[in-house]
């Protein structure tokens, strides 16, 4: 059986799809069909369109980020496992998420780990550590880097998987991190928040000495 796919199941008959017979089905139980599918056309419709809205708001920077992330996040639902360059990315963005940092690029990149750990979980830090790294992160500009926590905050759950949480496990990825950068006094204690509205959706940042990257 292809997937995705669409299953039916009635009292009688155990998960059988539109292109088996309609045996055994009751008229009852052939309407509550039609009626739930109707419905299930237009919350996918929906979500469609809402996702095409997003993608024509993306900037080129962003856009071409998250090509990246669709991709490694599909091979990683295939594979399982990340190959050498993944791997040495995903150590990278590990030791500077959880180490103080003193030169700039790597402090923009910490704080964007951050936000994404806050808003998106562990399983997308290691998405986005292995999909993008440092130096392609530091390459966008400020609002591009906004508008990519708001991408991944928007497209959060289609973007997830179990091997992504696995391996930021393994990885030793913890919200426990998010306590360190906002209270370790070498990075600064004084935490803001700044309430920035990207394509529509409202994302908390919280900035770091008082600025955000």
């Amino acid at each position: 059986m292809e997937l995705p796919c669409v299953m039916l199941r009635t009292k009688e008959r155990d998960h059988f799809s539109y292109q088996d017979s309609y045996g055994e089905v009751t008229n009852s139980e052939l309407e509550a069909f039609l009626e739930q599918a109707r419905k299930t056309v237009l919350s996918l419709e929906a979500e469609l369109e809402k996702r095409q809205i997003v993608a024509l708001g993306l900037s080129n920077g962003v856009s071409d980020c998250s090509e990246k992330l669709r991709k490694n996040a599909g091979n990683l639902k295939i594979l399982g496992r990340l190959d050498d360059r993944a791997t040495r990315l995903a150590v990278d963005a590990v030791t500077i998420l959880k180490t103080e940092q003193t030169n700039r690029a790597s402090k923009i990149y910490q704080t964007f780990l951050g936000d994404i750990l806050r808003h998106c979980g562990r399983g997308l830090v290691l998405l986005c550590a292995t999909s993008l790294g440092k130096q392609r992160v530091n390459s966008l500009n400020n609002q591009d880097r906004v508008g990519l926590v708001n991408y991944l905050t928007i497209n959060k759950t289609a973007l997830e998987s179990p091997i992504l949480d696995s391996l930021a496990e393994k990885y030793q990825i913890s919200e426990n991190e998010l306590y360190k950068l906002n209270s370790n006094s070498a990075l600064g204690t004084l935490t803001r928040k700044r309430q920035l509205s990207v394509t529509g959706i409202r994302v908390t940042l919280h900035s770091l000495n008082g600025s955000y990257y």
